[in-house]
């Protein structure tokens, strides 16, 4: 394969730049175009539906709040006997 002239480079170059401008001027007649807006009541009820809590996701919201309580209350213990533990250290002096 031979490589490309100055010539073919700059035919090269402005058919990329034909095929921009081209696509641009496609992409603003789509976006001058107006979106139909359809409101109905069975597509108000799916996203309802969709949106619906669902058992599995209140079971799996009840299992984190214990699991969080546990793990606040293990850390609370924690810092305090810490705080136990620096001041006997302290007394200690």
């Amino acid at each position: 394969m031979s490589k490309k002239t100055r010539k073919e480079k700059i035919i090269a170059g402005y058919r990329k730049k034909l095929q921009f401008f081209q696509q641009q001027k496609n992409l603003q007649t789509d976006i001058d175009k107006p979106i139909p807006i359809i409101q109905s009541e069975q597509k108000k009820i799916e996203i309802e539906e969709k949106f619906a809590p669902i058992e599995e996701d209140l079971t799996t919201k009840k299992y984190f709040l214990r699991d969080f309580k546990k793990s606040i209350g293990l850390i609370v213990i924690i810092i305090a006997l810490e705080i136990v533990f620096y001041f006997v250290r302290i007394k200690g002096y």
